[in-house]
């Protein structure tokens, strides 16, 4: 295990930096901070182009295929419902807003070729969004979901809801859909931990046969350390737990050869971890806060982090 150096992209800035995102040809990171966008030289840090929003509250961010869209959520004022603005990438010119009405989107992810937008929303629905035009193609229903992904096979998709009980035992539904038909293909629980242990990020390997979770342990409303779950999507059984950081988990990623995991943390550090065997390879600190976004680069060169402080580093 060994500290880095890192190069700092953004200095520290009064607001929370809230997810970052490599674009797909690597040249380009996205900082999605409470106050904005921002698409930064990954290499230099020069700003490209920015879209300052103080009214709108903005976290979560992904790019599509082709680097042409990036995807956020948001809300347009202060207690407003949560969804979706698709940004063109060379301008960050705001390309059109997906709302579920009456309901806060909870995640979103592009499919594999970007012509399709996926989100889970607090009504506990999976949709599927056409990019070009932004209309639903398909609404799928089951048990609350949180959370959903595209799987690399392209007719399949994943979902999944993690408040579930059983004899003071937590559990995880995870479903598998066929995409076009909405059909359910198999669901199985997962018994992840006890009563007062919560999930909180999630992150699916890039071949789609790990899951990744984020747990962490709150009693007398204190968190305790945390752990990182491995789960083999197709038998729904645990490989192995990873730990080591000394607070709660606020954002994880795989690398693309799926080799490595990435992990930020209200300990104000971010680590490196080998998927194979659950070692931490690296400890990434020089925060002064939450770690809360994690991302690797497309060759997987470099690992991006930030968070509270305001600040981007990259190693």
């Amino acid at each position: 295990m060994q500290e880095s150096q890192s190069q700092t992209l953004l200095p520290r800035q009064p607001t929370v930096v809230s997810a970052l995102a490599f674009s797909p040809d690597g040249k380009l990171l996205a900082v999605i901070h409470r106050g904005g966008v921002r698409l930064l030289d990954s290499l230099t840090g020069k700003l490209r182009v920015a879209q300052e929003l103080s009214k709108m509250g903005v976290f979560g961010g992904t790019f599509s295929s082709r680097g042409t869209l990036l995807a956020t959520q948001g809300q347009l004022s202060s207690g407003a419902e949560i969804q979706v603005f698709l940004w063109e990438t060379s301008t960050l010119k705001l390309i059109r807003s997906l709302a579920v009405k009456g309901a806060s989107v909870s995640s979103v992810k592009f499919s594999t070729n970007g012509n399709q937008v996926l989100t889970t929303s607090s009504d506990g629905r999976v949709r599927i969004w056409e990019t070009s035009t932004g209309k639903t193609q398909q609404t799928l229903v089951h048990d609350q979901v949180e959370w959903a992904t595209c799987l690399p096979d392209p007719e399949r998709l994943l979902s999944l809801s993690s408040f579930h009980f059983q004899a003071e035992r937590r559990y995880m539904v995870l479903c598998q859909w066929n995409r076009q038909t909405g059909k359910l293909l198999k669901q199985s629980k997962l018994f992840y931990g006890g009563v007062n242990d919560i999930c909180d990020c999630l992150a699916l390997s890039p071949d789609g046969k790990l899951l990744a979770c984020g747990l962490y342990s709150h009693k007398s409303g204190d968190p305790l350390p945390s752990s990182i779950q491995l789960w083999d999507i197709e038998t729904g059984r645990l490989i192995r737990v990873l730990k080591g950081h000394r607070g709660g988990l606020d954002s994880i990623a795989f690398s693309p050869d799926g080799e490595r995991l990435a992990s930020g943390s209200t300990d104000k550090t971010a680590r490196v971890w080998q998927v194979k065997t659950g070692k931490t390879l690296q400890v990434l600190p020089g925060f002064q806060g939450s770690v809360f976004a994690v991302a690797f680069s497309p060759d997987g060169k470099r690992i991006a982090a930030g968070g509270y402080d305001g600040s981007v580093q990259v190693w």
